[in-house]
């Protein structure tokens, strides 16, 4: 089974990004994995301006693949997932 999810950080967005990467998408990613414990999560999209650091510390399992720049110099996309 197969788990994308999708995610989209305005660059000026209305909420605090520690609290969304630590409380909300870690929580998220900490649910799939437990819930659907064979799955393949693949978490991607514009989310260059959060530091996932904690996401990726806290989150067993998770690890950021560097697909290279995706518009010239620029990194616009993140791909994540729980399996290599």
């Amino acid at each position: 089974m197969y788990i994308p999810v999708t995610v989209c950080h305005p660059p000026k967005p209305i909420y605090d990004t520690r609290d969304f990467t630590v409380m909300e998408l870690t929580d998220d990613i900490d649910f799939l994995t437990s819930t659907f414990t064979q799955a393949v999560l693949f978490v991607c999209g514009d989310f260059n301006q959060l530091d996932l650091s904690s996401l990726l510390a806290d989150t067993a399992g998770l690890c950021h693949i560097d697909t290279g720049p995706t518009r010239g110099r620029h990194r616009l996309g993140r791909f994540i997932t729980n399996r290599l």
